[in-house]
């Protein structure tokens, strides 16, 4: 008898061993798709078939779309939802508020979800790392598609913005942040990433023409004076919201903690402030690793230091936790601090307690380090494709 090795893979001789199943990534990508269908497609059932068909946020916007063409002011609406979003995202709104009910609803979370997984699946990491970083957010992602938000695309627009630069296309990235800042003030935070980049003035004076033809847009429809009217309107609903709540973020837990709510504006731009200083290490704008980490930092300051945050919304602070994670060195503080947000993600008892915050608000406190600490030379993690 032969005492050669069998070839990796084989198995009693002849039968080959099936790939283990946390290694089988087209098996997880069908799951993940199929999972995904099957949510959204009960949702739209639920709703279409309940007596509270006309409460739930699809509603709102595609009223914003009727309001908008038949000369209504669309803030606050006519709905239990306050429309908050700008008179050119009721413009865009139009493809699903034609459709018949059903088929608008299921498009509309259906391109959220597609916009949700490109954004996440053309970031310069290895496909399993993609993959994990798709599960683990999938709870979140549909807590928003259960709720018709638009955080799917609001993380499109982000991450767009960045995939966009570095593959050389600042028009279209400028696109991706007038499409975010639309959708939600914050959605434009993809801007900062054009520091990093060549291009700048094709950047900037592409934001500067397609920021100008998304603000007259509605102008198809409506008069001047009205479309004034619209953003006066829309410009109070958002400084009422900004001296409103402190929900699901840092604000909120440190009011539940403690019982004093900080002042949201100044936490706000000091947040703010921390998240951008790291830009001043120009010398480290050429380092894939630097590049992403600033994204996570994004992904994650957006939701966490928003006071009015959700749960809905950490849609997008788990792919910035997961994008932490993948570019990470492995130990047992990091995993257990990356298996705590699958953990606070499902336990909405939590909620309440507004400690659904504290994982992320870690993370991202130590991403700040590791923005700082980061060297050239630093090796790239192993999530990370090299020579992107």
């Amino acid at each position: 008898m032969s005492s050669e090795p069998a070839p990796s893979g084989i198995v009693s001789g002849t039968s080959i061993a099936a790939p283990k199943f946390w290694r089988n990534e087209p098996l997880l990508l069908s799951l993940y798709f199929l999972t995904g269908f099957i949510w959204c497609l009960q949702t739209v059932l639920a709703h279409v078939y309940s007596k509270t068909l006309y409460d739930c946020t699809f509603f709102t916007f595609q009223e914003s779309f009727f309001d908008l063409v038949h000369h209504q002011p669309l803030y606050p609406g006519h709905s239990n939802n306050v429309f908050k979003y700008s008179p050119t995202f009721a413009l865009f709104f139009a493809p699903f508020a034609a459709l018949p009910a059903g088929a608008g609803m299921f498009l509309w979370i259906a391109v959220n979800f597609m916009a949700f997984f490109s954004a996440i699946w053309f970031l310069p990491l290895r496909r399993l790392d993609r993959i994990l970083m798709l599960w683990v957010s999938l709870f979140d992602l549909m807590t928003a598609l259960r709720d018709w938000q638009s955080n799917g695309l609001v993380v499109a627009a982000i991450l767009g913005a960045f995939l966009c630069l570095s593959k050389g296309w600042p028009e279209a990235a400028a696109l991706c942040v007038i499409a975010g800042l639309n959708i939600k003030i914050y959605g434009a935070a993809g801007a900062v990433f054009f520091l990093f980049y060549p291009h700048k003035f094709r950047f900037l004076a592409g934001l500067g023409v397609i920021g100008l033809t998304a603000f007259l847009l509605p102008l198809a429809v409506i008069s001047w004076s009205e479309l004034l009217a619209q953003y006066r309107g829309w410009y109070e609903i958002l400084h009422h919201d900004a001296s409103g709540y402190v929900k699901l973020s840092v604000m909120g837990l440190i009011r539940r903690c403690t019982g004093w709510t900080p002042p949201v504006p100044a936490t706000e731009i000091i947040a703010l402030a921390a998240m951008l200083l790291p830009l001043a290490r120009v010398h480290l704008y050429d380092q894939p690793v630097f590049r992403l980490r600033l994204a996570a930092s994004i992904l994650l300051g957006v939701v966490i230091f928003n006071h009015m945050a959700d749960r809905q919304a950490f849609a997008i602070a788990a792919a910035g936790a997961v994008l932490w994670y993948v570019l990470s060195k492995r130990d047992y503080f990091r995993t257990a601090l990356f298996l705590s947000i699958v953990v606070f993600s499902s336990g909405h008892v939590l909620h309440p307690l507004a400690i659904k915050v504290v994982p992320f608000a870690i993370i991202w406190i130590i991403l700040q380090v590791e923005l700082w600490r980061q060297r050239r030379e630093e090796t790239v993690p192993a999530g990370l494709v090299e020579n992107w």
